[in-house]
C-alpha cells in the first residue's frame, strides 16, 4: 500500500501510554506544551498527571503519590508560571493543559456514558 504525500500511510500511531494518536499539529502542540515541564527536576508533569486524574483534588492525589498534599499543590502551582496557564482557577487553561495530556496519550480519555 502507497503512503500518503506526507510519508505516513494514515494508520493511527500509538502514543505513550497506548493511546491512539496521529503525528500532527495537535500533538506536536502538546508534548511541546509537556516538555517545558522536564527541566524542572522533580517528576511535576506525573504530579500534575496524578492530579488531574483525581479531579483536582490534591489530598487524593497524594494519596495515590504517596506524597503529602501540599507537595502536590506546590508542584501544580510551580508549573502555573513555566506553562503560562492558570490551573488552580479550573478554567479554559486547565482544559487545555488536560487535553494536551489525552492528545499525547499521557491520559486515557474519559469513558461517555453511552458509548
Amino acid at each position: 500500500m502507497a503512503g500518503r504525500e506526507d510519508g505516513t500511510d494514515g494508520a493511527p500511531r500509538r502514543a505513550p501510554g497506548g493511546a491512539p494518536g496521529r503525528e500532527g499539529p495537535r500533538t506536536s502542540w502538546a508534548e511541546e506544551l509537556l516538555d517545558q515541564l522536564r527541566p524542572a527536576g522533580r517528576d511535576v508533569r506525573g504530579t500534575l498527571r496524578t492530579w488531574i486524574t483525581a479531579g483536582g483534588n490534591s489530598e487524593r492525589a497524594a494519596q495515590l503519590l504517596g506524597i503529602h498534599a501540599q507537595t502536590v499543590r506546590e508542584h501544580v502551582r510551580g508549573v502555573e508560571p513555566v506553562l503560562e496557564r492558570q490551573l488552580l482557577a479550573a478554567g479554559s487553561d486547565l482544559y487545555e493543559v488536560v487535553l494536551a495530556h489525552l492528545a499525547v496519550g499521557d491520559l486515557d480519555p474519559p469513558a461517555l456514558e453511552g458509548a
